[in-house]
């Protein structure tokens, strides 16, 4: 069975989803000379890439199944729910002026 991508994360074209490239340094491409490296490609994580922004709470859910633990996965829950809960700045002018409509005299 195949691996396919999901709603979230999509298989790197790098790596073929495999997380790592073969590489091989000889000049004569000796194929016994190949060596795994990790993928490099942008955002590649064990082969796969998120295609989707992070919402911050589904961040905060991850955090929270750590947070029982002392030291920095309980201080990281602290950080991301002061994000996740702090004020959020709304624009001044909820309804901005489009110039399909003129203003009446």
């Amino acid at each position: 069975m195949t691996a396919r991508n999901t709603p979230t994360h999509r298989i790197c074209r790098d790596c073929n989803g495999a997380g790592e490239v073969m590489r091989n340094d000889s000049a004569s491409g000796d194929p016994q000379t190949d060596y795994p490296v990790e993928c490099g490609a942008d955002g590649c994580v064990d082969g796969w890439i998120r295609c989707v922004p992070v919402d911050p709470i589904e961040e905060l859910a991850f955090a929270r199944r750590w947070a029982r633990l002392p030291g920095f996965h309980a201080m990281r829950y602290g950080e991301i729910r002061a994000r996740v809960t702090s004020d959020v700045p709304l624009p001044t002018d909820l309804s901005p002026e489009t110039h399909a409509w003129p203003k009446a005299a």
